[in-house]
């Protein structure tokens, strides 16, 4: 429940959507990709950051979650015939919604096309 959540504020970012998936101060990192893959990228702190970061992504892109333990998810994510993975390792706090999250993307062998 908490992901899905979590998908339908990258999908569709807004104040609602993010205070309906994450916590007041939820805390999100997001790692490298290319470059200097596995470091730290940019970390958002609190609602009102984190709708910068889905903002960016494409209304094209869909998201799925492949596996998830309550503590790690697989999920893929998709952009007409581009499709990576990787993985999300979260907390979330009393009320079910996400705390912190630690944005893992697998390694990309091809750039995903401009849309």
């Amino acid at each position: 429940m908490a992901l899905e959540a979590w998908i339908r504020a990258l999908v569709s970012p807004s104040e609602e959507t993010v205070a309906e998936a994450c916590a007041e101060g939820v805390r999100v990192y997001r790692y490298r990709v290319f470059e200097d893959r596995g470091e730290l990228a940019e970390t958002f702190t609190g609602r009102s950051e984190l709708l910068a970061w889905p903002g960016r992504s494409p209304p094209k892109v869909a998201w799925t979650i492949e596996t998830d333990d309550g503590a790690t998810a697989r999920y893929k994510l998709s952009i007409e015939d581009f499709e990576n993975g990787g993985l999300w390792h979260y907390t979330l706090d009393e009320e079910g919604k996400v705390l912190e999250l630690h944005h893992h993307a697998d390694a990309i062998s091809q750039d995903p096309p401009d849309v």
